[in-house]
């Protein structure tokens, strides 16, 4: 489905930036290019983006060297989510991805934040930044928005359900549903 140094990649940057807007919020200094604190300091959606037209601009000027020069600081700030994260990305050290068929129960997950809250030394509501739990779903084959279609020598075009007596629509249109439990490593 998606490969899981993607999704691990994905999560450490997601909570990275999440944890530098939390700061933010909460009166800390966290540095950042100017168009990278706009999006940081304001709850940017559809409905801001309409009725702020700067935001566009910011948007523009915004690229990976901000996001980059932005971690390169935030690795030495006083904050140790910050900090981890940053230093995680910077140096590649992404969340370990377990790919599971179930979701995790209730008690797993807190297992793992209990986990992580006592060998970072941080608080049991803070250890979300550094996991992350994620569904991904995909259906192999839907008859309504897929179409794949045969065409013959003779000219005749059949829909692949048709057409071949091998592939079972039914096993082709099953829902495929992975769970990615992400979370920081500590080898």
């Amino acid at each position: 489905l998606v490969h899981r140094t993607c999704v691990a990649y994905e999560k450490v940057l997601v909570n990275l930036l999440n944890r530098a807007k939390y700061l933010i919020k909460n009166g800390q200094q966290v540095f950042a290019s100017p168009a990278l604190l706009y999006f940081l300091t304001n709850d940017v959606d559809k409905f801001w983006f309409d009725t702020h037209p700067e935001t566009l601009t910011y948007y523009g000027e915004l690229d990976d060297s901000d996001i980059w020069s932005a971690m390169k600081a935030w690795k030495h700030h006083d904050d140790k989510i910050l900090s981890t994260l940053a230093t995680d990305m910077l140096d590649r050290k992404i969340f370990k991805v377990e790919v599971l068929e179930e979701e995790p129960t209730p008690e797993r997950i807190d297992e793992l934040k209990q986990m992580i809250a006592q060998k970072m030394d941080i608080s049991y509501d803070d250890a979300h930044y550094l996991m992350s739990l994620n569904t991904i779903q995909k259906d192999m084959y839907n008859v309504d928005d897929d179409s794949i279609a045969i065409l013959y020598k003779n000219g005749e075009i059949k829909d692949i359900s048709e057409a071949s007596e091998l592939l079972n629509v039914q096993l082709l249109s099953k829902k495929i549903r992975k769970y990615y439990l992400c979370y920081q490593r500590f080898e």
